[in-house]
């Protein structure tokens, strides 16, 4: 078969191009799959391949999701009147085909009929290969050459050009697992208020989702680590991303790191690398490597120490060391919480809670099983049911078996219930194999070779090592479904295999290499030559080491064939001259630290990866004639190195080249040997200053990364004689101007030149880019845009943020209307957006963050496909949409979901403000001009407003309110006659809380309020989870509801007294700058882990000796308190800070077992601290500025004691 042809589009970027960042924090999801009901979904299309490929992809996506889907094609796929009918939505696939064929235009017609008698109905056309605006002419033309019936043509005209005003979707790619996904989601927001977005095993995760976030708490101040355990595949991972997920938008910094284990294993320094991804993740922007453990927990506790963060550290063993990573909880702010995964819960580091998660249950598995399938009528229905009685729980092997039996014919079903019979109820691995015995010999290679390699590989890179596949749609076509159930790709085209699976192909390599144990382990001290494997090297034969251990040769016996792939090699350094004639079939080579000189005795070698190469790499090296990808990583090489010549005489097939890091190299070396060449990666090549002219000899190049070459100012102009190039990456470089030459390079779809703070200009001829998908300019120095970008007929993504002296976008900018997905002019100079942005009828992100916009153009009412605006920060925007706009059309923003104004100066909304069905998120935090709300749509569920002299709005029938932030001044600046302040002006209100039965957070600061009211019937605000009153006027409180978990009063200086009642759900309870003198009720609030008191009148804590369960106690600036009751009691007790307080003595500390960390500081009347010396758990103690405690009694047996901090000692 060919090769891989320079126009292959495996570099093509997605149709639809997703802000994944946001789409989190936006999108509504679901755990549970919807109920299969009637069908109710109808595809039309032409008998083309393309265009059923699409069709089938789509109606499986939907499937998953529960929507049942008929074929209304010309394949044999007929539909009845009745299922015609029943069918919600229409979904017709325009192509060519589409118009030259009779039968698909009587469909159309046919459909639109329907569509204009019932108006329930909903046409979602599809444009494949065809633009919406040219549907017409094309229409007439191919119509006209076709010779059709006329009265076929006046049936198929009209529908035509309606659908093509319908905001159609517009394809160029049938197999895109992204569009499909985008449309199918569309689809399924028409049907079902909410689709799925949280992985393949969403079945069942309601209930875990909600125990763990029951041990998060994470309404609670605390700090907390929560340890998941459970056998591979149980959906641990995917558990934790849905938790991550819903909760990453209540943290100030998170971060994800996946595959610990795996990282553990393969690195030196793990965790420094660790300590990299985890505080480049927080902070959300690259950062230097740590090159210690120690300065990484430093830097966290002086960058992190008052954040509060989400982590999750996925998958770790028991060489993961959590206080090597992060040093202790202080390193991050209150309220940070921590989730750690494993397989085994004794590889778990030290907990606060853990949680063994369960195999899926019966009716799970069979639920789970239905997506994966279309097992809904006999006989598969009965074949089904006994598969789900035998593939267990795991919902990895249901959807790896479900995926494999998809549309197949009722004896693949047969033969795999048969195998299945044969395997005992845990042979996980068992039961995989079926799945990898079902792949054809390049489906096992290619799965095989993935197995071995490093999880997060990309994909774009390591479809090379296939020639013989074509690579255009990846793992998307129908032909690799059941391939793309074992081998995943993720965000940023990266390449991840389950351990699970990745375990089963290793030891399908070691079989292949005659034995599944390997029992070596490779050492200097001793040689080995009869071996076989490396004559002249040392090795040490170890009978207990296997080949699961065995790290540096897997899968690799002796003479002969190798296996399919040799992950790595280390401290081979002394082993430069190996005769290693024989040694066939290694695919992948991995070379750390090391210089061999002979890797052409590998013939089958495609990928080679020389990491680090020591200075001695400048010897001459052969390369084998096979080889396709070359990675040299961060090695010494320069221009001069003479493995260049050897390259370009022996390796006629090579495709990549990766020179990421060689900070040696001064100028490129010449390119003109390497013609076929796909790839070129020469990112963070900091003392780069030329390109060779030579490139211009690279005309098959697809990918240029040139990122970060900090000394790279120019770009040369044999670039535009790149025929093929589609990608051209210059973020970070000096690069001060850009060639006209480029507008030569008809293919390019991605420009990223971010954070190029030299360049000052665009050249016109961009506007020749027809093919452009991205263009990214962020932080440039442009101060203006071309007006031939409106030529751009195919871009998405447009990003010009902190492009400080751009004043304004060409008139033109929309004139042609193109696909845009996304446009972020954030922090710019803009001050107006042009009329023609109503154009953009794909526009679905809009980012205005920090500019000088004074009001949107009332064309934006035309973005029917609009899901979110940010435009917080811009301090001169005074109205929303133009007044003539309000009534007339707002309500046309039908997908709006995402509205951030806030720090605007925004005036008033739309009285038709509740006509966005969509609406979840608002943010109006410090609009001081925007005095009232109108009616607010029921959809939205985080809602911030703050406001001087705002207007109480009204919150009754908002059913999905989750959070409300109001506020009206800042507490500090209206206190009440009683506290010493002159009395407010206003008139003092009761606010009533009614309705948003699924309300969880409040957050009130409110001067007007004297009175707060809850519903007194125990049903109502049942989710009601967490409540902070910052009112400086309120004087009563009614009873809370009983599920309420976090408490706080700040600023509360008119409220004398609060009665909690028997609140047994109450974790945290918190008063600052309080006017309470008591606390009624605390001796019954039975689970009570947090008291914090500051600044609070409180003269004494009856009840606190039954807090049992307390687990941090803290009392500050409480002057009048000056006794606390007997803590022995309080077992549980482990943080305890005194701070500013009139406390004399603490009574019963000689009891506190549990307590770890002990802060005394500013009790000028303590005298002593009786029973230190028996605190056996203690490890920090603090004790500053207690002018009364002259003596401490003898630590010296306190063992775990690691942090004394007594600022000036004692003299004795």
């Amino acid at each position: 078969m060919e090769g891989k042809s320079s126009s292959d589009p495996i570099w093509d970027h997605a149709t639809f191009v997703v802000d994944k960042e946001q789409s989190h924090k936006t999108k509504k999801r679901r755990s549970t799959p919807f109920i299969r009901g009637s069908n109710e979904v109808l595809l039309s299309y032409a008998n083309h391949k393309s265009s059923k490929d699409l069709t089938l992809y789509l109606g499986r996506t939907l499937a998953k999701a529960g929507i049942r889907t008929i074929n209304y094609g010309h394949d044999g796929h007929t539909a009845s009147v009745e299922e015609i009918h029943r069918s919600s939505i229409y979904i017709p696939v325009i192509c060519e085909d589409y118009l030259s064929t009779p039968g698909c235009l009587t469909e159309l017609g046919y459909l639109f009929d329907i569509w204009k008698r019932e108006p329930d109905k909903v046409i979602l056309p599809i444009f494949h290969g065809l633009k919406p605006s040219d549907a017409f002419k094309r229409a007439s033309t191919i119509i006209d050459k076709s010779r059709l019936d006329p009265f076929i043509r006046e049936a198929g005209i009209e529908p035509l050009n309606v659908v093509a005003k319908m905001s159609p979707w517009v394809v160029t790619d049938p197999c895109s697992a992204e569009i499909v996904h985008l449309i199918a989601r569309e689809v399924a927001s028409i049907i079902h208020p909410k689709f799925p977005q949280e992985g393949p095993y969403f079945v069942g995760i309601d209930r875990k989702v909600e125990q763990i976030m029951n041990l998060l708490n994470a309404e609670v101040n605390d700090k907390r680590v929560v340890g998941m355990h459970g056998m591979g595949g149980i959906g641990k991972t995917t558990l934790a991303k849905v938790i991550y997920n819903r909760l990453s938008a209540c943290f100030e910094g998170c971060c994800f790191l996946p595959d610990i284990r795996q990282t553990t294993k393969r690195m030196k320094n793990f965790c420094q690398n660790l300590q990299t991804k985890l505080i480049s993740g927080i902070l959300k922007r690259e950062c230097d490597e740590i090159t210690s453990a120690d300065e990484g927990v430093s830097y966290m506790r002086e960058v992190f120490c008052n954040m509060k963060v989400l982590i999750v550290l996925d998958d770790v063993d028991i060489r993961f060391n959590l206080t090597e990573l992060i040093g202790d909880l202080d390193t991050f702010g209150p309220g940070s919480r921590i989730i750690v995964t494993s397989r085994y819960e004794k590889d778990l580091p030290r907990v606060d809670q853990t949680f063994e998660v369960p195999e899926l249950c019966r009716w799970e598995i069979q639920l789970l099983f239905s997506c994966y399938t279309d097992a809904n009528f006999h006989p598969f229905n009965v074949l089904a049911a006994e598969i789900v009685s035998l593939v267990g729980g795991l919902p990895l092997v249901v959807e790896v078996i479900g995926s494999l039996l998809f549309r197949r014919e009722v004896a693949v079903w047969t033969e795999t219930l048969q195998k299945l019979k044969l395997i005992p109820n845990k042979g996980v691995q068992e039961k995989l194999m079926i799945s990898y015995e079902a792949l054809d010999a390049l489906q096992r290679q290619m799965f095989l070779d993935i197995a071995c390699l490093v999880n997060g590989a990309d994909r774009r890179i390591a479809s090379y090592m296939w020639p013989e596949f074509s690579t255009s749609h990846f793992f998307e076509g129908s032909e690799y479904w059941h391939l793309s159930s074992l081998v995943k790709i993720r965000g940023d085209n990266e390449l991840w295999m389950h351990d699970e699976l990745r375990e089963l192909g290793r030891q399908r390599l070691a079989c292949q290499c005659g034995d599944t144990d390997f029992p070596m382990e490779i050492k200097p001290q001793t040689t080995r030559r009869d071996h076989g494997l490396f004559e002249g090297v040392k090795m040490e034969i170890k009978p207990e080491t296997t080949w699961k251990d065995y790290g540096m040769f897997e899968g690799v016996k002796g003479k002969g064939k190798v296996g399919a792939l040799i992950p790595q090699c280390d401290d081979l350094a002394p082993y430069e001259d190996m005769n290693t004639q024989g040694m066939t079939g290694g695919r992948f080579l991995n070379v750390e630290d090391a210089s061999i000189n002979r890797y052409d005795a590998f013939p089958d070698l495609r990928w080679l990866q020389l990491h680090r190469c020591p200075q001695n790499c400048e010897e001459a090296i052969s390369f084998p004639k096979s080889l396709v990808i070359l990675d040299v990583s961060w090695s010494n090489i320069a221009e001069s190195w003479e493995g260049w010549g050897q390259i370009k005489v022996m390796v006629k097939t090579l495709r990549v080249l990766n020179l990421t890091g060689c900070n040696h190299l001064i100028t490129t070396p010449n390119f003109s040997g390497f013609p076929d060449l796909e790839v070129l990666i020469l990112e963070q090549c900091c003392h780069l200053v030329k390109i060779d002219p030579s490139i211009r000899h690279l005309q098959n190049l697809v990918s240029l990364n040139l990122n970060f070459c900090t000394e790279l100012s120019t770009l040369p102009k044999e670039l535009g004689f790149m025929k093929a190039l589609k990608e051209l990456l210059i973020d970070g470089t000096s690069v001060q101007e850009i060639s006209a030459s480029i507008g030569h390079i008809e293919t390019l779809q991605t420009v990223s030149a971010s954070g190029c703070l030299s360049l000052d200009r665009l050249p016109s001829s961009i506007g020749y880019l027809r093919s452009l998908l991205v263009l990214s300019l962020d932080h440039a120095r442009i101060t203006e845009i071309p007006s031939s970008i409106k030529e751009l007929v195919n871009l998405q993504k447009l990003s010009l943020r902190n492009c400080r002296s751009l004043g304004e976008l060409p008139i033109t900018f929309g004139e042609l209307g193109f696909p845009l997905c996304e446009l972020d002019v954030s922090k710019t100079g803009i001050s107006e957006l042009p009329d023609s942005i109503g154009n953009l009828s794909s526009l679905r992100v809009l980012k205005l963050e920090s500019c000088f916009i004074e009001e949107f153009p009332s064309t934006i009412v035309r973005l029917q496909r609009l899901e979110e605006i940010h435009a917080s920060y811009c301090r001169s925007l005074t109205k929303f949409i133009p007044s003539d706009s309000y009534n007339v059309a707002f309500g046309r923003l039908m997908s709006l979901k995402t509205l951030r104004l806030g720090f605007s100066r925004i005036s008033e909304l739309p009285e038709n403000f509740r006509s966005l069905p969509c609406l979840e998120t608002l943010d109006l935090l410090q609009c001081n001009m925007l005095r009232k709300l109108p009616l607010l749509p029921s959809s939205i569920t985080p809602l911030r407003y703050t406001c001087k002299g705002m207007k109480e709005p009204m919150l009754s029938w908002l059913d999905n309110l989750k959070e409300v932030l109001l506020a009206d001044t800042d507490p500090e600046e209206l206190i009440c006659r009683e506290t010493g302040s002159k009395e407010p002006t206003f008139r003092q209100r009761k606010f009533s809380l009614n309705g948003a039965p699924k309300l969880r957070i409040i957050n009130f600061r409110l001067s007007w309020v004297n009175e707060i009211s809850f519903p007194s019937f125990s049903w109502a605000l049942h989710s009601l989870k967490k409540v902070v009153l910052s009112c400086v006027n309120l004087k009563y409180v009614s009873a809370f509801p009983p599920t309420l978990v976090s408490l706080t009063f700040q600023h509360c200086r008119s409220l004398k007294n609060v009665y909690l009642g028997r609140l047994k759900a109450l974790k945290e309870l918190y008063l600052d700058h309080s006017a309470m003198y008591q606390i009624g009720d605390l001796h019954e609030q039975e689970a009570l882990e947090i008291l914090k008191l500051s600044h609070c009148r409180v003269e004494h804590l009856g009840g606190l000796q039954k807090l049992t369960s307390l687990r941090s106690l803290t009392v500050s600036h409480c002057d009048h308190l000056s006794k606390l009751p007997d803590l022995s009691k309080l077992k549980a007790l482990v943080e305890l800070n005194l701070d500013k307080s009139a406390i004399s003595q603490i009574s019963g500390l000689s009891n506190l077992q549990a307590l770890e960390i002990l802060k005394v500081s500013d009790c000028g009347a303590l005298e002593h601290l009786e029973g230190l010396q028996e605190l056996t758990s203690l490890r920090s103690l603090t004790v500053s500025h207690c002018d009364r405690l002259s003596k401490l009694p003898d630590l010296s047996n306190l063992k775990t004691l690691r942090v004394l901090d007594i600022p000036g000692g004692w003299d004795d």
